[in-house]
């Protein structure tokens, strides 16, 4: 693209909020795009957005109607993103979507299709899997760039939020703190009733560093476990945790949890043959690595060169990608990579297969656990 992106918003909520001061209040980001329309089902939010945007819209079909849209971002519900990303790419916008990539699996197919059919650079999904881009992953990342990390033989990707705050509509839009176990006459959101293990920001982690690796690699089989100790009332498991194994043979634990005594819990670790690297992202963060210099790969050399507590300041210096801005930065640093790919500089590292090895590896998990089983997880690239 040439010239100053077109852009424009579907879903008008707080998360569209932040991704707009991302875009278009970033310096970063001065002159690169200019927001042209938004779309939202509520008029009042519609009415919220009109000094945003040149125009603003109740019904998809006239957003997606508007004259010189380039480019859109999918910030709605989670049961809707799959539909709209396939009636974006339809049209032959491209599509930036936020986690999960759809609530099921069979909404998958049809948004590969609909990019495939889009030739040339225009019409192409992207994977707001914005969890990729924290300092750590990135770092984790780098390691494998710089063939530090040796051949990758289990991770960890754990993201648990707990989400009370936004699980009934009472405490999401009338700012009301009650707890949702107790409280009569509530209304739950989608967050009370959607698997946590589908939600995202657990797997992804483990899953970029991995096909950082090897871009072939994916998902292959999985299979989990979950319970509801913390919250009974929507009947709902808010506590889930998955195992996969790639066609590597790398294996992968991944989770997420909705309610929890504390606030959350982010963490990801990467085992290889020549790194242990072991961070924990929110709360006091710690990093903790350990590398094997080259020559002392045998055992016990490889046992002698002892690990260390690292700090941000050190990922940095060993030139992990790093920014301002919302979720760590990851928010920036994911946008930049977006933009960077509609320019034609460089493929967005999060195309339509990889994210539904992403997405896909969450929703049969939600299965294997829902059967007690171990499941097969289906090539997407096929």
């Amino acid at each position: 693209m040439q010239g100053p992106i077109k852009i424009g918003f579907i879903g008008g909520g707080p998360r569209s909020e932040s991704l707009f001061n991302t875009l278009v209040m970033n310096k970063r980001f001065e002159d690169t795009v200019v927001p042209v329309a938004m779309m939202d089902t509520s008029e009042t939010v519609a009415n919220n957005w009109r000094y945003k945007v040149d125009a603003t819209y109740t019904s998809l079909d006239d957003f997606l109607a508007h004259e010189d849209l380039e480019a859109v971002l999918i910030i709605t519900p989670p049961s809707t993103h799959a539909g709209i990303a396939r009636r974006c790419l339809e049209a032959g916008l491209d599509t930036w979507c936020e986690v999960p990539m759809a609530t099921k699996l069979d909404d998958v197919y049809p948004i590969l299709d609909a990019e495939r059919a889009n030739k040339g650079n225009r019409g192409k999904y992207a994977f707001g899997e914005n969890a990729c881009w924290y300092l750590p992953i990135q770092f984790a990342a780098k390691l494998v760039d710089d063939g530090k990390m040796g051949d990758l033989f289990y991770t960890e990707g754990e993201y648990h939020h707990s989400v009370e705050h936004y699980m009934i509509e009472e405490n999401y839009s009338q700012r009301k703190a009650i707890d949702p176990e107790f409280a009569n006459d509530v209304h739950p959101t989608w967050r009370a009733t959607l698997p946590p293990v589908i939600y995202g920001h657990s797997a992804g982690m483990a899953l970029y560093v991995i096909n950082r690796q090897d871009p072939k690699d994916r998902p292959v089989q999985v299979c989990g476990f979950g319970n509801m100790k913390m919250l009974k009332r929507f009947n709902n498991q808010n506590f889930q945790i998955a195992m996969l194994q790639t066609r590597n043979e790398v294996v992968c634990k991944f989770g997420s949890g909705f309610v929890l005594p504390n606030e959350e819990v982010r963490h990801a670790m990467f085992w290889a043959s020549k790194c242990y690297f072991n961070a924990t992202i929110s709360g006091t963060p710690e990093y903790y690595l350990h590398l094997v210099p080259e020559g002392m790969e045998k055992f016990p050399d490889r046992h002698k060169a002892g690990g260390k507590k690292i700090t941000e300041q050190d990922m940095i210096v060993a030139g992990a990608q790093v920014a301002e801005g919302g979720h760590g930065g990851g928010d920036t640093l994911m946008m930049g990579a977006w933009l960077a790919s509609l320019r034609g500089e460089r493929p967005y590292d999060i195309g339509g297969v990889k994210a539904a090895e992403m997405s896909g590896a969450g929703l049969v998990a939600a299965e294997a656990i829902k059967q007690k089983k171990m499941l097969d997880v289906p090539d997407f690239s096929k």
